[in-house]
């Protein structure tokens, strides 16, 4: 287990109208990919050829992630009560494995982060 070692920053995925947390692990160039619609924000522009650079889990995976992120959504509403933000991450090793990545933020200072804004996960 390793530890961040910068604040982790809020991302919107436009999409789904849901917020995710931002971190090296579902980072390609100056964009986010969100755990809830697999999409980058900002969008990637690939330069031309360079399409598959751009890092998505495998579908398994994917399956995974979008579980995993539910069940951390209850999770933390038991442990944290309010005022918190999850995202969970998985993806693809270079031995034929994947890893995952589990984030928490929680703070007074960001009453916005509830379970009841509008389009956060409600359980």
């Amino acid at each position: 287990m390793t530890n961040v070692a910068c604040p982790l920053e809020i991302g919107e995925d436009e999409i789904e109208g849901k917020t995710f947390l931002k971190c090296e692990y579902n980072m390609y160039d100056e964009s986010f990919r969100s755990p809830w619609s697999n999409t980058y924000f900002p969008p990637v522009e690939a330069e031309e050829g360079a399409e598959d650079d751009v890092i998505y889990p495998s579908s398994d995976l994917l399956e995974m992630e979008k579980l995993a992120n539910e069940v951390f959504v209850r999770y933390a509403k038991m442990y944290y009560d309010e005022n918190y933000l999850t995202s969970v991450y998985f993806f693809d090793t270079d031995d034929n494995g994947f890893g995952s990545c589990w984030l928490v933020k929680k703070s007074k200072s960001y009453p916005y982060l509830t379970p009841y804004r509008p389009g956060f996960p409600r359980l």
